[in-house]
């Protein structure tokens, strides 16, 4: 889209976001850009958010993005053309699906850290239940829990 004479809108939006991350790098300060369900993202998208990364100082990057998704980001990060996306990844996790030992502790955790103080309200059979449905994986965990 072209913006005012004829200097098109992305580039004076990457130049304000460059503008103000070089501020907030000079009151040492760090930005970070935390991306959920990034495997929702259009590869148009990641490639944009490449492009932030190449913004530096002579000392350091500018910004660190964070990217956060199920499997399907792994997917679209072996295509071809997301190689240079891939590249810039220093650090990756997978969490693999809580076992049923564990995921009545973590719901009992959550129900205490949102201020319950009654008795277990998930027993044996109900985390059973919860666990074979979920596989295991948060999310569903969560929402399980919730709905239950």
């Amino acid at each position: 889209m072209q913006g005012l004479g004829g200097v098109p809108d992305e580039y004076r939006l990457m130049k304000k976001i460059e503008a103000r991350l070089v501020e907030i790098a000079a009151g040492d300060q760090r930005a970070v850009l935390c991306i959920d369900e990034a495997q929702a993202m259009p590869l148009a998208t990641m490639e944009t958010v490449r492009l932030l990364t190449n913004l530096e100082t002579e000392k350091r990057k500018l910004i660190q993005v964070v990217l956060f998704g199920q499997p399907e980001l792994d997917q679209n990060l072996t295509k071809p053309h997301m190689r240079q996306v891939k590249e810039r990844i220093t650090h990756s996790f997978f969490l693999r699906p809580m076992p049923q030992k564990d995921i009545g502790e973590y719901l009992n955790f959550r129900l205490r850290a949102a201020g319950y103080h009654g008795p277990d309200v998930f027993g044996a059979r109900c985390v059973s239940m919860i666990t074979a449905v979920s596989e295991g994986l948060m999310r569903r965990v969560n929402i399980l829990a919730d709905k239950t």
